[in-house]
């Protein structure tokens, strides 16, 4: 079950309005908390800095819920598929962009657009910063990643081209 922000929002007595962010995450993270779950690595974030208010609130004890440690804003190739994540032309873009927010963050998401330079430039820059970095694959196999360097891989066989259907013109 997978409800719309403003109806988990609603049920839970908050009011939606038009920045649904924070209190999906105040939402969410209670409902994450009465299951059991005690710590969430985000999945990537279209909006970090919401994200990174809330776990600030909660590490000032303002807030109750699982425990979120923030993946940050996505790394992706520019010209992705999804249009909030502002990607990047490069290995040059993308190790400026864990540089912006290696502070803030817990770890890293790449997504399934980046190019294997790319992908070593994040994983380098990560790794020096005592961070991890996880993936979405799609334009690398698992095992380009995991030999570029990758923590860890997300979905999957879903994921993970090499497992895929043959194409039809190579079977």
């Amino acid at each position: 079950l997978h409800p719309r922000r403003d109806e988990v929002a609603e049920r839970a007595g908050e009011d939606p309005g038009d920045d649904q962010r924070v209190p999906r995450l105040r939402v969410v993270g209670r409902l994450y908390l009465a299951g059991g779950v005690t710590s969430v690595f985000t999945a990537g974030e279209a909006e970090p800095e919401a994200a990174l208010a809330f776990r600030a609130a909660q590490r000032a004890g303002d807030e109750v819920g699982t425990r979120v440690y923030s993946a940050g804003p996505y790394i992706n190739h520019v010209g992705g598929l999804v249009g909030f994540m502002h990607g990047v032309a490069g290995p040059g873009e993308a190790r400026a962009k864990l540089r912006d927010w290696k502070h803030r963050i817990d770890g890293d998401k790449v997504y399934m657009d980046i190019t294997p330079e790319e992908l070593a430039a994040v994983i380098e820059e990560a790794h020096a910063a005592k961070l991890r970095v996880t993936g979405h694959l799609g334009s690398l196999t698992a095992g380009q990643a995991i030999d570029l360097g990758i923590d860890r891989l997300e979905h999957g066989i879903y994921a993970m081209s090499e497992f895929g259907r043959p194409s039809p013109t190579k079977p």
